[in-house]
């Protein structure tokens, strides 16, 4: 993942302005997931240089931020990962078997269900995630992504 999102750039138009959050927005936002006891961030987290982009919209490098799945589930920090910002930022995190139920229970917690993204050559695992699951559109694979 890391490899594909420093591929992108401004220049083959793989790498462009956010419109709905500014720079400084999604700075702050990403600061302040990664700032959750055990985050951090695993790349991006900065501003895309040489750009001309207007203040009014974001200009970042396409974003990712650890954050252990017991802290992501507290009261006070659930709201702010699972915070959906259309931009090119991402929670990730790592489970295992004996915490899936606390898995489906952040996917449960999700507010808007639009999309969802699950990765595994588990076909057994993918059957019990999609089977417990709701969302819009939920792309599933080996190497599943969303709409970016």
């Amino acid at each position: 993942m890391k490899e594909n999102a420093e591929a992108r750039s401004l220049s083959d138009l793989t790498a462009g302005p956010t419109l709905t959050h500014t720079t400084k927005q999604i700075l702050d936002h990403t600061n302040s997931v990664a700032a959750i006891e055990g985050a951090e961030i695993l790349w991006g987290g900065k501003e895309l240089e040489n750009h001309s982009i207007p203040e009014i919209y974001g200009a970042v490098e396409p974003t990712a931020v650890f954050v252990p799945l017991e802290e992501m589930m507290k009261e006070d920090n659930f709201p702010l990962c699972s915070k959906e910002l259309f931009a090119p930022f991402q929670v990730v995190t790592i489970y295992d078997d004996d915490s899936i139920d606390l898995v489906l229970d952040a996917l449960e917690k999700i507010s808007h269900h639009l999309t969802a993204a699950l990765v595994s050559n588990d076909l057994e695992f993918q059957s019990r995630i999609l089977s417990s699951t709701v969302n819009g559109t939920t792309y599933v694979g080996r190497r599943a992504r969303t709409t970016g």
